[in-house]
């Protein structure tokens, strides 16, 4: 069947085709010399490939209209024929109803990705007001930028090249600049045979520059560099993005056909697994937002074991900024002890009923040294907050014995002096005056000691027989690696080693003699591990062991490792059991695995399914309580007891939690 002729049957089938092609994400580099029909594309009227994969829709639904396309293998020519009336026929106006903008998928987070088509001239065509053809790169008809051939007047005194951006909130389409500053003049149409268009997009920055070459000659640039709107570069250059060729008419001009010799895709340079935020709190266009808030991003982690880079967080990359004259607000910068999320906390109130944009560059890295892709939310506040309670207030007294360590633990012992725990396996003790002063500090290097370094020191607690005279105190430890910490970034702290975590009883006037009373607990590469200890009610020791994931499943962020049988967990310890003793309470890998569950086990399982409970208490009603650390987005859930498997889901709240023996908690 030729010239246009096609039945409603092989319509039907070819709109099946377009379907089945929609999906399509082409690999680089990607050239088509329309000479060979291509299979599994968007045919043209005679049923031939053409070896573009998409339509871009129009709200009408108008978008095929496979007669006014023709692959034509001989001459190695695409002709794509324009249709439309009044103001109908294009992707600008309220309408959006172009036609025939053959597109197709591509990994487009490169930097340098390079788009390329040659239009046969002349195209002297192109002589009513507002006919064009071209190619694009965009989301869709209402989110892209074109650069194109037109006549933006009558006759040939009005034929331009157009470089120009579109996006249409609901109103018509709005670019960001006029028509006058969007254009460059090359001559009379009549006299070009080849129009070469050249788009080149750069994923890192958020740029895309144009340039183009006549009738063969060298490429020259489009007269600027635009940069992309933040909130729309993690769309247009993702791993679908979207590029084409459009040909359009409008305003009652006469239909126009385009030739197209070639089209042609090539990748820049990689920017691997681009981390990403996923949502903010406040969300991107929430109104009454309180005053007193901060700004938490929840991130996606692609890369195994790349948190956020503390590093690459600072007022150049994460901004918060007032809308209506561009003021940069003041505040902290900071992430989770994991690094799987970012957090603004402006330093004052934010002003009422005032618009802000929360913005994070590409200049924000994880850890493995991947940019984030730019990311922008806007947010207005209301009345709410803002408002201090001047009758309560609190005076901060400096410890001078105490700056320059990064404690996790505070506990007094018997002998009524203060201990504490520091993060690379130091306790330190101070005598404590009656107003709350500290002197005489002492530095207990027995876990290093012990251990040949430093380690993960998270909780000391003292055993209730504990006196003066005789102290006994337990602490909890584990490698000291996957943790986020400038100051030992010559350690170079990779992702820590399962099975590493220790309960360690120490004795002596100066906690001089240790034990390893518990090894082979799990540890996470990042920093969950064996957390808090508590003594409870009924003598025991107990200890909150957190997960080794972010939501129960493997997933990139934490190094891809499955939960193993005592992670998640608050376990009992019986140090009367246990003794002069050491067990080793591993359950995977050795040739004796520990069993939790055996009768008159001195570490047994307490209770489970919690993510990363990072302190323990029991109150005088003799329950246990803690809080859970839930987790950013980006997780994934195992599925069982007729809940299905989740992926990539959002973020998880803390919890507090009455713990009861024996239960699971998720």
């Amino acid at each position: 069947m030729k010239s246009g002729q096609t039945s409603d049957n092989n319509l039907e089938g070819l709109e099946h085709r377009q379907l089945m092609a929609a999906g399509t994400v082409v690999s680089l580099p990607f050239r088509l010399d329309f000479n060979a029909t291509i299979a599994d594309s968007i045919v043209d009227k005679d049923g031939e490939g053409t070896g573009l994969t998409r339509v871009q829709a129009n709200k009408l639904g108008t978008e095929y209209q496979p007669a006014l396309i023709d692959l034509n293998t001989t001459t190695g020519r695409l002709n794509i024929t324009s249709t439309g009336t009044s103001s109908a026929g294009s992707s600008g106006g309220t309408d959006n109803t172009q036609a025939n903008a053959l597109e197709t998928q591509f990994d487009g987070t490169s930097s340098g990705l390079t788009i390329t088509a040659r239009l046969i001239g002349p195209l002297s065509n192109l002589a009513s007001s507002y006919q064009s053809a071209g190619i694009y790169l965009g989301i869709d008809q209402d989110n892209l930028i074109k650069f194109t051939a037109i006549n933006m007047g009558s006759g040939t005194g009005s034929q331009y090249l157009q470089f120009k951006d579109e996006f249409d909130t609901g109103s018509g389409p709005v670019s960001s600049r006029s028509d006058t500053l969007n254009r460059v003049s090359i001559g009379s149409f009549a006299s070009i045979t080849t129009l070469d268009l050249r788009i080149i997009g750069d994923a890192l920055n958020g740029t895309v520059n144009a340039y183009y070459s006549v009738n063969g000659g060298a490429f020259a640039q489009f007269g600027f560099n635009y940069t992309v709107p933040t909130s729309k570069q993690a769309q247009f250059f993702s791993t679908t993005a979207r590029t084409g060729l459009m040909v359009s008419q409008k305003n009652n001009a006469a239909p126009i056909t385009a030739i197209f010799d070639s089209f042609e895709i090539t990748a820049g340079q990689s920017l691997g697994n681009r981390p990403s935020v996923t949502a903010t709190r406040p969300a991107n266009g929430e109104t009454n937002v309180n005053r007193d808030i901060f700004i938490a991003a929840d991130v996606n982690l692609p890369n195994s074991g790349g948190g956020v880079d503390t590093a690459t967080i600072n007022t150049s990359n994460v901004k918060l900024i007032r809308a209506s004259d561009g003021a940069l607000i003041g505040g902290v910068i900071n992430t989770t002890g994991g690094g799987d999320a970012i957090v603004f906390t402006p330093s004052s109130p934010l002003a009422a009923y005032t618009s802000y944009t929360f913005q994070i560059t590409h200049g924000v890295k994880d850890t493995t040294g991947s940019p984030f892709m730019p990311y922008s939310a806007t947010f207005t506040t209301g009345n709410t907050g803002g408002t201090v309670d001047t009758s309560i207030s609190f005076t901060k007294t400096a410890q001078t014995l105490t700056q320059g360590s990064r404690y996790t633990s505070l506990a007094f012992g018997p002998d009524h002096k203060l201990y504490a725990t520091t993060i690379d396996g130091k306790i330190m003790r101070w005598n404590v005056a009656a107003d709350g002063s500290l002197s005489a500090a002492q530095q207990i290097l027995t876990i290093q000691n012990m251990n040949g370094g430093h380690r993960s020191t998270i909780s000391i607690v003292f055993d209730p027989a504990s006196t003066a005279n005789n102290l006994i105190a337990y602490v909890s430890h584990s490698d000291f690696a996957g943790l986020e910490l400038k100051e030992y970034e010559s350690e170079n702290l990779g992702q820590a080693s399962n099975w590493t975590g220790k309960v360690t009883k120490l004795t002596g006037a100066n906690l001089q003699t240790g034990q390893d009373i518990v090894t082979g607990l799990p540890r996470s590469v990042r920093d969950h591990q064996n957390y808090q200890m508590a003594f409870g009610p009924d003598g025991k020791l107990y200890i909150s062991q957190s997960s080794m994931s972010a939501m129960g499943s493997p997933d990139n962020a934490w190094g891809n490792k499955a939960e193993v049988l005592m992670s998640a967990s608050i376990l009992q310890i019986d140090t009367a059991a246990i003794g002069a003793s050491t067990i080793n309470v591993r359950t995977e890998g050795v040739a004796n695995p520990y069993n939790p569950f055996a009768v008159g086990a001195p570490v047994a399982l307490y209770a489970t399914g919690l993510r990363s409970a990072y302190d323990i208490l029991f109150h005088r009603n003799g329950k246990m309580y803690s809080a859970t650390n839930g987790s950013a987005a980006g997780g994934n859930t195992p599925g069982g007891g007729g809940a299905a498997a989740l992926t990539n889901v959002a973020t998880q709240d803390d919890f507090l939690f009455k713990i009861n023996q024996g239960a699971y908690y998720g």
